[in-house]
């Protein structure tokens, strides 16, 4: 997260996106969320009434909260606590901002001709991010490109960042097994889905993978 100095008051940058927004005409719709407690995803959809565009953002509370106690430099476990509090009744918003000030970006290329007079000349004074682990990464895709299978995985993990996804090369060995073996479509979703409780192999864990090439090689066609 930016943060952005004006003489002594401090400007957060999902504020500036904001009044970008606003000076741009670009409109907002929240198309879906979950929140389970211990993560939150969000979709949303914007336009200028020219174009749409869409952005889902998803990370963890825990994530959140490291980041909180950083910019706030918590050091108390009274503070710490607070922030802790903040978190669990903000989450859903704080994603929600996190994606209008994506999709922002995506209506402005340079978007200091759009800033409020007062905000014009600003100095960045500190930067955060966000640590996406490989597993949310996955599942914002998903939710981008194929929203069931995203649904399928945020049902089957109470928290995504424990979701370890299957790489590129094992993906690719399933299906060239599958094929070699002769299993019909219809049967391969119906042992992903017995077996791992999932209908696609996008949505393997790593290990699931490896179980699953080595049940492959050892079926009898």
């Amino acid at each position: 997260m930016r943060i952005f100095r004006v003489d002594v008051k401090r400007i957060y940058d999902f504020e500036v996106a904001n009044r970008i927004a606003q000076a741009k005409n670009i409109s907002f719709t929240v198309e879906s969320f979950h929140f389970d407690g211990k993560s939150v995803a969000v979709k949303v959809r914007a336009t200028d009434g020219k174009r749409v565009e869409e952005e889902v953002v998803a990370f963890t509370l825990s994530a959140l909260l490291d980041q909180l106690n950083r910019e706030t430099s918590a050091k108390t476990e009274e503070e710490r606590e607070r922030n802790r509090i903040r978190v669990e009744n903000y989450a859903v918003q704080f994603a929600v901002e996190r994606a209008k000030k994506s999709l922002t970006a995506k209506f402005t290329l340079n978007r200091k001709p759009y800033l409020p007079e007062e905000i014009k000349q600003f100095e960045e004074i500190e930067l955060f991010t966000l640590y996406v682990p490989e597993g949310l990464r996955v599942f914002k895709r998903l939710a981008r490109e194929n929203p069931r299978l995203a649904l399928e995985l945020a049902e089957k993990y109470d928290d995504l960042t424990s979701f370890i996804p299957a790489t590129e090369k094992q993906k690719k060995l399933i299906k060239k097994l599958v094929k070699e073996r002769g299993i019909e479509d219809a049967e391969y979703r119906r042992l992903l889905k017995e077996r791992y409780g999932v209908s696609s192999s996008l949505c393997l864990s790593r290990d699931e993978a490896s179980d699953f090439i080595s049940y492959i090689k050892q079926r009898i066609t």
